[in-house]
């Protein structure tokens, strides 16, 4: 039991004297110098990587609420823009269907508007497909146009839904007139942009510049609808006619809304 003891007198034979001796200013302010010069290495680590954790973690909390706010506007960008596309479109409909409305009060005719819902699939036709039919008041035989020219006419009529042969398309025909020589002709497509006049007199002196417009001849298409612009003369292959080269003012790829007027065999 003795030996047990002994440890702890030891312990307080030398912790003693050294609290007595840290009670004397004398003794203690050295010891501090010595202890504070002994962990200032210690104390300026710990402050530096203090620092630099901080650091740390706030870059990384920048950083975490920058990639939050990117994605955030990045969907806002997608649908601010999605929403000018849908301006944009409103704004050029607007722009095509107050020229259609004004062409509308020009003609003397009655007349149906009409938009372009799609396209015969066959490759070899040019055939569009409108979305009004007999319930709206379309029939068969109107002539179908827009502020630019001609169109072509319908040869299809559904309850709900209609199909316009366009002038491109190579069974199309229409009796047509230049509007300078007041040369007549058959317009006639072919399947390109450009369409052609044929059977026009050796002597009719029609020339290329001249505006060529519906005749009226027929009773489907009113009289003095522009067609297109001639732009080329030549000898048919009989030797009998002339042939002319007319360009179309409409543009038939990129049609969207159109005028559908009743024709005279219609009434």
């Amino acid at each position: 039991m003795r030996r047990l003891k002994r440890p702890y007198y030891l312990l307080t034979i030398i912790v003693l004297p050294l609290l007595v001796l840290l009670q004397n200013p004398q003794i203690t302010e050295p010891i501090q110098n010595l202890t504070y010069s002994i962990l200032k290495p210690a104390f300026v680590i710990s402050e530096a990587v203090t620092d630099a954790l901080q650091g740390t973690a706030f870059q990384v909390a920048r950083f975490w609420k920058s990639f939050q706010d990117q994605s955030f506007l990045e969907a806002r960008l997608t649908a601010l823009e999605a929403k000018s596309l849908r301006f944009d479109e409103m704004r050029r409909e607007n722009i095509r269907l107050k020229k259609l409305l004004d062409f509308k009060r020009e003609l003397k005719e009655k007349t149906i508007s009409a938009r372009v819902i799609g396209w015969d699939p066959s490759p070899w036709r040019r055939i569009v497909i409108l979305d009004k039919g007999s319930n709206q008041g379309m029939k068969k035989n109107m002539a179908a146009v827009v502020p630019e020219g001609l169109l072509g006419r319908v040869i299809d009529v559904s309850p709900e839904t209609s199909h316009v042969l366009l002038l491109v398309d190579p069974d199309a025909r229409v009796s047509a007139l230049a509007d300078e020589s007041r040369a007549h002709g058959m317009i006639e497509g072919n399947g390109s942009p450009h369409l052609e006049m044929t059977y026009l007199d050796l002597d009719s002196e029609v020339a290329v510049d001249e505006i060529a417009i519906s005749s009226g001849v027929g009773g489907i298409f009113p009289k003095g609808i522009r067609i297109g612009k001639i732009t080329a003369l030549k000898r048919d292959s009989d030797g009998l006619h002339l042939r002319a080269s007319v360009k179309s003012f409409v543009n038939f790829n990129k049609i969207e809304e159109l005028l559908c007027i009743e024709s005279l065999m219609g009434k």
